[in-house]
């Protein structure tokens, strides 16, 4: 549980964090531009409003020898052309005549053309065909075949070998004579195994079979 809950505190530190931060910075962003959009529309009227009083100055031309009606049919003097500026314009709303001159179009595209390619075709690939595959194949396995599983014989141990040795020597009487006594006088379960004729007792009659075995040099059979 505390792996779990330090696992989530640094989850939160990482991520939600600079979530928390985003979103702050996108509210304070918001609130900024809302207290700035009727600034920014009392300076968008003002140049809008400077501007067409500059061209309607600039655009009204007034012709003060020639009435309205005749301005079409009579040859206009360029000395009589001259810039009024609004103030009013309802003072010169008899006589105006703005006059606008089209601009001049533009030249048509006279460079030359590009010229064509003329660079030559690549040459094509003359590189010989690769050799091929000229090694020997790889020659056949000739290990010998592994040697059969041979069972080892097993080994039956004589009577009285106590340390299995595979031979009845004066070391397994040395193993024999400190239970003689003991198991003589108390048979218990751990006495079986120096109990070599099975009559539930530990006596001269073990000790006899014991003391042949060691003269016949009693060793293992096999099977």
């Amino acid at each position: 549980m505390e792996n779990l809950d330090r696992t989530r505190k640094v989850f939160f530190l990482i991520v939600g964090v600079p979530v928390v931060l985003v979103i702050a910075y996108l509210v304070f962003a918001f609130i900024k531009i809302a207290t700035s959009l009727p600034k920014l529309n009392e300076q968008i009227e003002g140049l809008v409003a400077t501007q067409t009083a500059v061209w309607e100055d600039m655009l009204v031309l007034t012709i003060n020898s020639q009435p309205t009606t005749n301005i079409i049919n009579t040859p206009i003097n360029s000395s009589s052309l001259t810039i009024e500026t609004l103030s009013p314009i309802k003072e010169i709303q008899s006589t105006p005549t703005i006059l606008i001159d089209r601009p001049t179009p533009l030249p048509t595209n006279t460079f030359p053309p590009l010229p064509t390619n003329t660079f030559p075709p690549l040459p094509t690939n003359t590189f010989p065909p690769p050799p091929t595959n000229t090694f020997p194949p790889p020659p056949t396995n000739t290990f010998p075949p592994p040697p059969t599983n041979t069972p080892l014989p097993i080994p039956h141990y004589p009577v009285g070998d106590f340390n299995y040795d595979c031979i009845v020597n004066m070391a397994d009487f040395d193993i024999f004579e400190p239970h003689y006594l003991p198991c003589g006088n108390n048979y218990t379960s751990g006495c079986s195994t120096y109990d070599l004729n099975g009559d539930q007792a530990v006596n001269i009659a073990d000790f006899s079979i014991l003391a042949q075995q060691i003269g016949a040099g009693a060793t293992c059979t096999y099977s």
